[in-house]
């Protein structure tokens, strides 16, 4: 917790503030308990804060989709190589038995 001002205890509360006695100045509550005495400005930080939370969500899910999209591309072009590589390997395996066979009748 941060150090309390100068003088705090000797200060009086009025609305949006503290007024010194010796100065009669209007000064500003502590950072830790301006929200405590200001629940407007609180409520707005955190309306402020879950927007940018939902925002963040937003684009998170946005980039979680986007490489979802792309893997699932890349599964279907190692899919097809896949499948021409096996197209391709039955070519050779024909090819062979073929030799074989005219081996055998020379």
């Amino acid at each position: 917790m941060p150090p309390i001002a100068r003088n705090w205890t000797s200060k009086k509360l009025v609305s949006g503030g503290y007024v010194d006695d010796e100065e009669g100045e209007l000064s500003e509550l502590p950072g830790y308990l301006r929200s405590v005495r200001d629940p407007k400005r609180k409520m707005c930080q955190n309306r402020e804060a879950a927007q940018r939370y939902r925002h963040k969500k937003r684009a998170h899910l946005s980039s979680l989709d986007h490489t979802l999209l792309s893997l699932r591309t890349r599964k279907q072009e190692l899919k097809e190589s896949i499948e021409n590589k096996r197209r391709e390997v039955a070519v050779y395996e024909n090819l062979l038995k073929e030799m074989k066979g005219n081996e055998g009748s020379k």
